[in-house]
């Protein structure tokens, strides 16, 4: 059962973009540029160009519609990029702009690992206990649980 989880969350996301995938884009060619640069974006990250990755998924998130579930996918995707990066306010303001409950637990652990950055311990804290909360991934929650035990020795 715990295997089947994340398969689960995968199923479900890219059960999603599926769904949407005709609603988003009249024309197939606007599709496919989105999808060449979302893979861009991968390869640039695991090159360390975060600045062209950040640039790229910011142009993406502006030309697709507040209401579209690819937008949270994109918008988590760049807040990574942002806290990689450093820019501790954009990342935690571009997660704010995610409205997909399923992905509540991964926003929550993203917002306290901002949060630690910016030495806002007791904030970070209860971002975690939300992100436990949220979380139905035994993985997931048991690296939440090691990141509070990590800063947080009680």
């Amino acid at each position: 059962m715990k295997d089947e989880q994340p398969k689960e969350f995968f199923s479900s996301i890219f059960k999603k973009v599926k769904d949407i995938r005709f609603s988003l884009f009249k024309k197939e060619e606007e599709f496919e540029k989105i999808l060449n640069d979302i893979s861009l974006t991968s390869f640039l990250v695991k090159k360390g160009e975060l600045n062209r990755a950040e640039n790229i998924l910011l142009k993406i998130s502006n030309k697709i519609h507040k209401n579209d579930p690819l937008k949270n996918l994109i918008n988590l995707r760049l807040a990574r990029v942002q806290l990689a990066l450093n820019k501790v306010e954009e990342s935690i303001h571009t997660l704010h702009l995610i409205e997909d409950y399923s992905l509540s637990c991964v926003i929550k652990e993203m917002e306290g690992d901002a949060l630690i950055k910016k030495k806002k311990f007791k904030e970070a804290i209860l971002c975690y206990e939300k992100a436990l909360r949220f979380c139905k991934n035994e993985l997931l929650k048991m690296k939440i649980e090691n990141k509070m035990s990590t800063y947080f020795e009680r």
